[in-house]
């Protein structure tokens, strides 16, 4: 085999193992993880949040459709999407990872062309903040009795926001600090005094649930 040949051949093998190490590379370009969410949805209740956290593609990552601000807001901090309630109702917050045109992206000129744009679209619910459960609902008391009102299904301590009338009734929480509280309702210990009125109580949550429960005061 001449000399020409012999470099010809080696020209030829440099140029296939080029090629294959070329598209080796292009292979690993390619396997980025798809753009994900730790919660593929939301549900929340009013004035609650709720903290989701995006992985794969190719941080930095971007809000690029904010939630209707009447439902909800949503702030992102590296790979950290924060979403607080704000009234009852459905929307969504869309996500885009640094390969993407789309606006708002942090750097648009890191542009990967082997990399196609990732977006991901998280649904976001809210709901009403439910009511407490007062057992029994509505109390009567003579004067000088009292009843017992378990207050359940809240975020201790609970605290009465609006007293009954004074010429009627008092109201107090044996210990407000246990899930389901007792409140103590008692009658004043007049006999001509009589007739309704009412106490309202309330837990301890941001946006706070609450009770109303009517009281009757018998002679």
């Amino acid at each position: 085999m001449t000399g020409r040949k012999i470099l010809f051949l080696i020209l030829c093998i440099g140029i296939v193992s080029l090629s294959i190490n070329s598209c080796k590379d292009m292979g690993r370009e390619e396997a980025i993880p798809p753009l994900a969410s730790s919660s593929p949805a939301i549900s929340v209740v009013v004035g609650g949040s709720a903290t989701v956290t995006i992985s794969g593609g190719n941080p930095p990552y971007a809000i690029t459709e904010q939630p209707n601000s009447a439902v909800a807001t949503a702030v992102l901090v590296n790979n950290a999407l924060n979403i607080i309630a704000v009234g009852v109702g459905s929307t969504r917050v869309k996500i885009s990872d640094t390969d993407s045109d789309a606006p708002g992206i942090v750097n648009p000129s890191l542009d990967n062309p082997t990399h196609n744009e990732q977006e991901i679209v998280i649904p976001i619910m809210v709901s009403a903040v439910p009511l407490l459960v007062a057992n029994p609902s509505s109390v009567t008391v003579g004067s000088g009795g009292s009843v017992n009102v378990s207050i359940s299904q809240g975020t201790p301590p609970y605290v009465i926001v609006q007293n009954p009338d004074p010429s009627l009734a008092s109201a107090q929480f044996v210990d407000p600090n246990v899930a389901s509280a007792i409140l103590q309702i008692t009658g004043v210990t007049n006999a001509s005094a009589s007739g309704p009125t009412s106490v309202r109580v309330e837990d301890s949550k941001p946006v706070p649930s609450g009770v109303n429960i009517p009281i009757t005061k018998t002679p």
